[in-house]
C-alpha cells in the first residue's frame, strides 16, 4: 500500500457506527488495496475482534482522523503509527 488516505470522522455521529467507517473507509481504497482491506476488516469483525481493534486496523489502511474527542490517538495532531 502507498500512502493512506484520509477518512475526518465524528464518532459520536451515525457514521461512528463500525460498519459505517468501514464503508467509508473502503470508498478511499480501490483495487488490491481495498480487496486486502475487506478481507481484513471482515475477518476481524467475523473474528469478534472488538471495536477499537478493528479500528486499529482500518488505520493500517486509511488514516483515521477523529473530530469527537472520543479516541485521542486518532486526533489530528495525534502521532502515526
Amino acid at each position: 500500500m502507498g500512502s493512506r488516505p484520509t477518512l475526518t470522522i465524528d464518532f459520536h455521529s451515525p457514521k461512528g457506527n463500525l460498519r459505517a467507517v468501514f464503508g467509508q473507509a473502503r470508498a478511499l481504497l480501490s483495487g488490491e488495496d481495498l480487496t486486502a482491506f475487506t478481507q481484513i476488516v471482515e475477518a476481524a469483525i467475523s473474528a469478534g475482534q472488538d471495536y477499537k481493534a478493528v479500528l486499529a486496523i482500518i488505520n493500517l489502511s486509511v488514516r483515521i482522523v477523529d473530530t469527537s474527542g472520543m479516541y485521542p490517538e486518532y486526533a489530528s495532531g495525534a502521532q502515526e503509527p
